[in-house]
């Protein structure tokens, strides 16, 4: 499935009513990028129309190239997609050579998981037949389009497009996979590495730590993400004491509140879970990390929601960059649980009640839900004591909601 975040921010968009069909003619368009809604992919069987596949936001499908085509599309209901034409190719990728890339990349997924369907049917592996010869007969393969079945935001369910763990560790949740996150930790020139003593079973060890005066910001996602030059400070946010698995945010590590903490559960995992530290760093540790610190956040701090909310936010984004966008989402939705908790039961200034609803309306627009997105960003915009700044992103935002409506 193609990265949602990216397609957030794209022109050229169209809206298709429910019920009305998405075909070549459509000004040329030969690829659709389905945004919002859902849209079905549809074969004729035995004199019916049959569903075959449903596309959802942020996968993508290739037009009935003609009449006769062997599926027609439609919107199910109504659907916002960006329609790509073959012959503006070239402008499409010079002037969006991030969501080309995501385009490119999800289609290598769909080739091999239309040929591993393939050999699944046949019985034996696929192998280009040889000039002259005949094709021998084999179970029909699925349609291409029948591959693309994705879930839509509102679907916590869906599975991954990555390796499956089933159960490899005991501390990360059904749905997540095995991933390879880009980072170096031998790069001296953003990073560094730091001495901390467990304040649990105060034991010394080393880590690594973003050098902050390093931190350049390249640029800003919709929705508020920066992205650095030369480093992403999310694979490093966390601290894990590698003897006793104790975790939290780097600027909490030091000083919990609560230093007799029951951290049973930690010990359960020792021996299961390892961490590495400094040099050794490696993707497993950094979500190993984030679940630890959530785990101790309740136990460890007397005010730890803002630390939970913010300990799945970043979640979601570091498995955004690993491509799993069910996960994504999925840590996406615990975020909005925490914020809106916080929102709900917590009193905060009306500075911090800002932010939180547009947080909160990125989190609604993310998952699907325009209409509370709106609602929240109207809250930001209106608020008489919030920043500027925020005031006006939060109006940037819903001018953005109208236009899709």
């Amino acid at each position: 499935m193609i990265n949602y975040s990216v397609l957030r921010n794209k022109s050229r968009l169209k809206k298709y009513p429910g019920g009305s069909p998405l075909s070549a003619g459509d000004g040329g368009a030969d690829i659709y990028i389905v945004l919002m809604g859902e849209a079905g992919l549809f074969a004729d069987k035995n004199g019916s129309r049959e569903k075959v596949a449903s596309i959802g936001p942020g996968d993508f499908f290739s037009a009935p190239l003609s009449a006769d085509a062997a599926y027609t599309a439609a919107a199910i209901d109504d659907v916002i997609a960006l329609p790509v034409s073959c012959g503006g190719a070239a402008t499409f990728i010079r002037e969006e050579p991030g969501l080309a890339y995501e385009l490119m990349k999800a289609m290598c997924e769909r080739l091999g998981q239309l040929g591993s369907a393939y050999e699944k049917l046949a019985g034996r592996p696929w192998t280009p037949e040889k000039p002259g010869v005949a094709a021998q007969p084999a179970a029909k393969p699925p349609a291409p389009a029948a591959s693309a079945k994705t879930a839509a935001p509102a679907q916590p369910a869906a599975v991954p497009k990555v390796q499956k763990l089933s159960g490899s560790s005991p501390l990360f949740p059904e749905g997540h996979g095995a991933y390879a996150l880009n980072f170096n930790p031998d790069d001296r020139t953003y990073l560094m590495e730091s001495e901390y003593t467990c304040p649990y079973c105060k034991k010394a060890f080393k880590t690594l730590r973003v050098r902050s005066s390093k931190l350049q910001v390249e640029s800003v996602d919709s929705d508020m993400r920066n992205r650095y030059r030369g480093v992403e400070p999310l694979y490093f946010d966390v601290v894990t004491c590698p003897h006793c698995l104790y975790s939290a945010m780097t600027d909490d590590f030091k000083s919990p509140d609560l230093l007799k903490a029951d951290l049973s559960e930690l010990k359960a995992l020792q021996g299961k879970v390892k961490v590495l530290s400094g040099a050794q760093r490696d993707t497993f540790t950094i979500f190993a990390g984030y679940y630890l610190a959530l785990l101790c956040a309740p136990k460890c701090f007397v005010k730890h929601s803002q630390a939970t909310a913010k300990l799945w936010l970043k979640l979601s984004r570091v498995y955004q960059d690993c491509g799993d966008g069910a996960m994504e989402l999925e840590a996406s939705r615990r975020a909005l649980d925490a914020y809106m908790h916080i929102y709900i039961h917590e009193e905060s200034t009306p500075e911090v009640d800002q932010q939180l609803c547009l947080i909160m309306g990125e989190l609604y627009l993310k998952l699907g839900d325009p209409k509370q997105a709106r609602d929240f960003f109207f809250k930001a915009k209106t608020n008489r004591l919030g920043a500027q700044i925020l005031k006006t992103q939060a109006e940037n935002r819903l001018g953005e909601i109208r236009e899709m409506a």
